[in-house]
């Protein structure tokens, strides 16, 4: 273990301490402990937990004909986040698809029925799909399967006016969009800038949308931009326009989209879109106080049953439910300072939390007398002189107020009054006229 001297000047009680470390080659969630050599009476606040989470990178599985889908595949490589594989829909048949935290269906002409049964058993199990329409090539009969499409795509519609179509302006509202509205008020990116916005020229018309669909982004005209259908454990998002750099005809410069011309928002898209099927929304919290039921977040896809170590666990606690359709898992059982590890159905360590007592519980710095005055009233707080006794102490502040006197008085008139309306009661009850009917 690594040491490190601690140096508290007179009347300090706080300082830092930094521990130069090389982070595990092995993926996954790693137990840190720090405490302190030199133990005191009160030891549960000599030691704090942490969880070294190390990211394995995820891996997406790319269904596509061709080069169709040659500009998301680079933009993947680029961004690094993924471990790209490309397969035809005829290779695909041969993939496990739970290998895979993601799987994109890269402007596909057609898609077979078999596959799409297929993609729904992965979906449901908590995979990420992401749909990539393509243009006139595809045949909308396969974009209308009501298994997973959020929504059928119905025509090719032309921005209206011949005029490019802006998305709406970024104001969150989802947890793909949070961080496209956060960089648009903070940090002024090029896509939040008037003449780079995100707008299309042309895009797919849907349908009607799926039960448990929702639009995530829209156009200005409120035509759907980018929708979702949470299907089981798992997503599926959908874009209405291609994500490729694709003119609006062969005698045209025009593109469908200005994605990829002078502007980030393309790659920016891509990067946040498939972290978010994979589960990515935000930095999940590994550090809890005891007292307060911890949760951990679980990488996609799921692979149950999951199950718990850390102290105190033992029996059937050790077997957790299973977890919400986002990958979030509360851990009830875990309650004692410490680390906790959750390994799924491989019993492989996939998240880890760690909880310690709160540090306001071995605080003893002297609570104000204005505070204790408060709550008990003025004078409460008395500062004795040195050498005084206790009784002169008590005797100098004022005299506190005698209450037994009176509650065994008021307790006394509540029993004569409750004997007074008893034996009205019961003379009322046995009258003369009721004994002579009884005889």
């Amino acid at each position: 273990p690594e040491r490190q001297p601690v140096v508290l000047a007179a009347g300090q009680n706080e300082t830092t301490v930094t521990f130069d470390l090389l982070a595990p080659r092995e993926p996954g969630p790693h137990p840190l402990t720090v405490q302190l050599a030199a133990r005191d009476d009160f030891k549960a606040d000599d030691v704090r937990h942490a969880v070294l989470t190390v990211r394995r990178k995820a891996r997406m599985l790319t269904i596509r004909e061709g080069d169709a889908a040659r500009l998301w595949e680079v933009a993947i490589d680029t961004l690094g986040a993924f471990e790209n594989t490309s397969r035809t829909p005829e290779e695909a048949d041969r993939e496990n698809l739970t290998n895979y935290a993601v799987v994109a269906l890269g402007h596909l002409p057609r898609i077979p029925g078999t596959l799409w049964e297929r993609l729904q058993t992965y979906v449901r199990g908590g995979g990420g799909l992401a749909i990539l329409p393509g243009g006139n090539e595809l045949s909308t009969a396969d974009y209308r399967d009501g298994r997973l499409m959020p929504a059928p795509l119905e025509r090719l519609t032309e921005a209206p006016g011949d005029k490019p179509l802006f998305w709406r302006r970024f104001v969150g509202g989802h947890p793909l969009l949070e961080p496209f509205a956060v960089w648009s008020r903070e940090a002024n990116p090029d896509f939040a800038q008037d003449d780079l916005r995100p707008f299309v020229r042309r895009f797919w018309q849907v349908g009607p949308l799926a039960k448990s669909a929702t639009v995530v982004a829209a156009y200005e005209n409120n035509q759907p931009a980018l929708l979702e259908r949470i299907e089981g454990r798992g997503r599926v998002l959908l874009f209405t326009t291609p994500l490729d750099a694709r003119r609006l005809d062969a005698t045209r410069l025009d593109q469908w989209t200005n994605y990829w011309q002078y502007s980030s928002f393309g790659l920016v898209l891509i990067d946040r879109s498939t972290r978010y099927l994979a589960g990515e929304t935000a930095v999940a919290e590994t550090a809890f106080r005891c007292g307060v039921e911890p949760s951990a977040r679980l990488p996609m896809p799921l692979v149950p049953p999951y199950t718990l170590e850390g102290p105190g666990i033992a029996g059937t606690e050790r077997d957790l439910k299973p977890p919400a359709a986002t990958g979030e898992l509360g851990l009830p059982s875990a309650r004692q300072p410490g680390v906790y590890l959750v390994r799924d159905g491989r019993k492989q360590a996939v998240a880890g939390v760690s909880l310690d007592i709160a540090g306001s519980e071995s605080d003893l710095t002297a609570v104000p007398p204005e505070e204790w005055e408060k709550l008990l009233g003025r004078s409460a707080v008395v500062a004795p002189e040195s050498g005084a006794g206790l009784r002169d102490a008590l005797s100098a502040g004022s005299a506190p107020l005698e209450l037994l006197p009176y509650l065994l008085l008021l307790l006394l008139a509540i029993l004569t009054i409750e004997g007074l309306f008893a034996n009205r009661f019961y003379g009322s009850a046995t009258s003369p006229g009721t004994e002579a009917r009884a005889a």
